[in-house]
């Protein structure tokens, strides 16, 4: 367990290898709990994800690991619906498009 600031959030390297945070700093160590500041490189890296405070019991563990994976599930959720949205309003675009063409070949 490390912490790097007290005022941070808990977040865990699930990498093989350390990674550090390009804004802050923070070594990140493979496998390792380590409260850091939440920026915005650590949103960017996938796997680096936030973990359950290893200083709470481990019923409260356990409770915030659950709110942590459903949180992420609603996440993942959203950005497929956000994605299908796009592939189908990319596709009726090309449909349109292709019409259009075809239209004109006329």
């Amino acid at each position: 367990m490390k912490i790097a600031s007290n005022s941070g959030k808990w977040f865990m390297n699930h990498a093989m290898f350390p990674m550090i945070d390009a804004e802050s700093g923070t070594r990140f160590e493979p496998g390792e709990p380590t409260k850091a500041q939440d920026t915005a490189w650590i949103a960017g890296q996938p796997t680096i994800k936030p973990c359950a405070d290893p200083t709470r019991s481990d019923a409260e563990q356990a409770e915030e690991g659950a709110r942590l994976l459903l949180a992420e599930a609603e996440a993942r959720k959203a950005q497929e619906a956000a994605d299908a949205k796009l592939t189908a309003d990319t596709l009726a675009a090309q449909a349109k498009a292709a019409a259009a063409a075809e239209g004109a070949k006329k």
